[in-house]
């Protein structure tokens, strides 16, 4: 049986999924505001311990890669390298834009929004059947890229949609229910990625912030 363990920081969700042959079997979750750090190793028993396993037992760890929250970010693939490395087992990165991505109907033509800052939203788009023509990129309100969605019903899944259907006010957009992140989006994914033998490098990888991280200067007295 392949026992993968899923992570989701990348938002203000702090989310662990276990699956068994790509199906949920275990999950723990909540929205508290920088929570992560103090919930995520106590979600992490508690989910191994309601299947019955083990650390021994798990085949792969499965991270919500980013763009997101660069501290969630930070502490989800920290923690889910810390297991790999340990346990010398797969290490999965999930694009959290692809999770988005997937939830859309296969009929339609897909956008994700995660809100990055004031007007600008760190986007991927997609025709009906098609691969992404926009992929992990950052855009702003009048920005012009989503040319090929033009006049198509177009499925919108955005984690802010209230504030992102004022900034997108196009008539042919479907704007879906807020998407809430969660580990358990994360395991058909991971599951495919697992039996397809898509793995990310352990020494190697870092979150996909997408934009740099930036810090404000200490504001002077």
């Amino acid at each position: 049986m392949v026992n993968i363990l899923c992570l989701e920081t990348s938002g203000s969700t702090c989310s662990v999924a276990l699956s068994q042959d790509g199906k949920l079997s275990a999950w723990r979750e909540n929205r508290v505001p920088n929570g992560h750090a103090s919930h995520i190793n106590l979600f992490i028993e508690a989910v191994l311990q309601e299947a019955g396993l083990g650390f021994p037992e798990l085949a792969a760890v499965a991270v919500s890669a980013g763009p997101g929250s660069y501290t969630g970010l930070r502490i989800g693939v920290s923690t889910a390298k810390g297991i790999c490395f340990g346990m010398d087992i797969s290490f999965i990165a999930i694009q959290t834009l692809d999770v988005l991505l997937a939830a859309g109907p296969p009929e339609l033509a897909a956008l994700a929004l995660i809100h990055a800052r004031e007007n600008e939203y760190y986007v991927s788009a997609r025709l009906p059947g098609k691969e992404p023509f926009l992929y992990n990129a950052v855009l702003r309100s009048d920005d012009s890229r989503f040319g090929p969605l033009t006049g198509i019903t177009t499925a919108v899944m955005a984690d802010k949609p209230e504030l992102a259907s004022t900034h997108f006010p196009e008539n042919n957009f479907q704007w879906m229910e807020a998407f809430q992140l969660s580990a358990r989006q994360l395991v058909p994914l991971a599951y495919d990625s697992f039996r397809l033998g898509q793995f990310a490098d352990l020494a190697l990888f870092e979150p996909n912030y997408i934009k740099p991280f930036y810090l404000k200067p200490p504001v002077q007295p």
